[in-house]
């Protein structure tokens, strides 16, 4: 929206009296996304009507793809740990979190940034994702190049198996505020991020928000 239009749509904001519902979100300079907490149909319907509107709608909720881990857990071969002196590239790997004191996978890590309580934690999908890239040409044996990497261990998804503990769901917004943190900070160091996610919301045909936003941070 242009400066007068911001203004209006904030204004009537305020008569709705939901002033303290809304915030204004990080996705790009030129895309203004706000989250608001309507309490009525009718409120939303005159948002609707406020001209400066493109499109209302529900943030979508990403999950981990969990495969059948559990069947594919097997006795490791010694597998390759850090060298004295070696310099590693390092990979962001944003997921569900490596599992504390791996034994093959805790000497690659070079920090951590937890996100979700560990009451809400499930490490396997993260743990899982990990190993692949780290030692998937290993396991594989599709490669006589052994390239192994140093890993940025960021913990973004929540668990959702009932049977495992206590779960929640990532919304769209809660992605962008992680993203936002995380890739300024270590941009430096991480030049390589990894995002293994999905979703229930059918795609359009359309770039959605998140993939304009992730555009964004790479032009930054």
């Amino acid at each position: 929206m242009i400066a007068f239009k911001k203004n209006a749509f904030k204004e009537k904001i305020r008569q709705l009296g939901l002033e303290k519902d809304i915030s204004e979100l990080n996705y790009t300079e030129k895309l203004k996304i706000y989250k608001l907490k309507c309490k009525s149909f009718n409120e939303i319907k005159e948002i609707s009507e406020f001209p400066g509107i493109k499109k209302i709608s529900f943030f979508p909720k990403y999950y981990a793809d969990m495969p059948n881990i559990e069947k594919i857990e097997k006795e490791l071969p010694d597998l390759p740990l850090p060298e004295d002196g070696e310099n590693y590239p390092i990979i962001g790997l944003i997921d569900s979190g490596i599992k504390k004191n791996h034994r093959y996978l805790e000497p690659w890590i070079i920090g951590r940034e937890e996100f979700i309580a560990p009451e809400y934690q499930n490490n396997k999908h993260g743990t899982f994702v990990a190993g692949i890239i780290q030692y998937g040409s290993f396991l594989n044996n599709f490669s006589n190049i052994k390239q192994q990497f140093k890993i940025l261990d960021i913990v973004a998804l929540p668990n959702e198996d009932e049977n495992y503990g206590k779960t929640d769901g990532l919304a769209e917004y809660q992605l962008i505020e992680i993203l936002s943190k995380v890739i300024p900070k270590y941009c430096e160091k991480v030049k390589i991020w990894n995002l293994s996610l999905g979703t229930n919301k059918i795609c359009s045909d359309t770039i959605s928000d998140l993939a304009t936003m992730l555009d964004n941070i790479q032009d930054e």
